[in-house]
């Protein structure tokens, strides 16, 4: 859960799942941002499509949601519209394309986002910032 300043007594609520949605704080849900690749797909075909970790710029102007494959999709708070896909983004994160991306989080003060990834195989985590 994420508490948003704008708009006002509003939130982002991203479960475990394809779908993350901007709620107020009764509970109602005012926008979903979709994986529309992943809901597209059969249940055959979806393999790690879910969003996993979530957040948003410094002017909540920006969702950053990042999917168990690694990728990191930039939707509009304001319009729900995805903007960008980053592809690769947990490969370049972790340097590893098997290690799954656990966190994200937005600089309070630039334009710097940072991915962290945690292995059961290794003593320390991974962190990574991108600009």
């Amino acid at each position: 859960v994420i508490n948003l300043h704008t708009p006002t007594n509003t939130m982002i609520v991203c479960p475990r799942g394809p779908k993350a949605y901007l709620m107020n704080y009764a509970g109602i849900i005012l926008r979903t941002y979709t994986n529309e690749e992943y809901m597209n797909k059969t249940l055959e075909q979806t393999n790690n499509g879910d969003f996993v970790a979530a957040t948003v710029s410094t002017t909540n102007k920006w969702l950053y949601a990042v999917t168990e494959d690694g990728s990191c999709f930039c939707f509009d708070v304001s319009s729900g519209k995805l903007e960008k896909k980053i592809q690769d983004f947990g490969i370049e994160t972790t340097g590893k394309d098997n290690i799954e991306v656990t966190e994200i989080l937005h600089h309070p003060h630039k334009a710097i986002l940072a991915g962290y990834s945690s292995n059961k195989h290794l003593k320390r985590g991974l962190l990574t910032l991108w600009k």
